[in-house]
């Protein structure tokens, strides 16, 4: 196995490593030290697929949530109190290569473009780089190193994660 690149200076590490349940949960660690950071509980029902990102602590960060039987590929994202806080879009997509694109209640973006086969994504704003997320150096299936950039928001980029995956999960269903 090939060593992951180093991190960015400034920037932070966390493993996401996959639960089974049902919805698909994330325990997010610290690579160092294998401590809890965030968890993403993810939830599927009728109603479409939803999702919250919690602190260690267990608070609600983010509420993540599809419309019932919208064919578009399409998550609101909301606060804890419900206030809109981004939207993320997936585009139509290739076999090899994916493209989504987040918009925060601010008008802010993000472009989300990565490799379905590698499972590897970079996320950017028009500023720079935001985030990187792959599976690309990792022996263990369903764990995903995520690398944030300074200033950025881990939670706004795990829900992002858990967006991307859920959208290559059900690909491959």
């Amino acid at each position: 196995m090939t060593t992951p690149p180093e991190v960015p200076g400034g920037w932070i590490r966390l493993l996401v490593r996959s639960k089974l349940a049902v919805g698909r949960d994330f325990r997010v660690l610290d690579p160092d030290t294998d401590e809890q950071r965030y968890l993403v509980d993810g939830k599927l029902s009728l109603l479409g697929a939803k999702a919250e990102v919690h602190d260690a602590a267990g608070r609600v960060l983010l509420r993540l949530a599809s419309q019932p039987l919208d064919l578009a590929k399409r998550f609101t994202i909301t606060g804890p109190g419900g206030e809109p806080v981004a939207e993320i879009r997936g585009k139509r997509f290739s076999p090899i290569r994916e493209r989504m694109t987040l918009t925060t209640a601010t008008g802010a973006t993000w472009e989300v473009a990565g490799s379905l086969l590698e499972k590897d994504y970079a996320v950017t704003a028009p500023t720079g780089p935001v985030a990187r997320i792959s599976q690309k150096w990792l022996a263990l299936r369903d764990t995903y190193a995520v690398d944030v950039a300074a200033g950025t928001d881990p939670a706004l980029v795990l829900a992002v994660l858990w967006c991307v995956d859920h959208w290559v999960e059900q690909r491959d269903r």
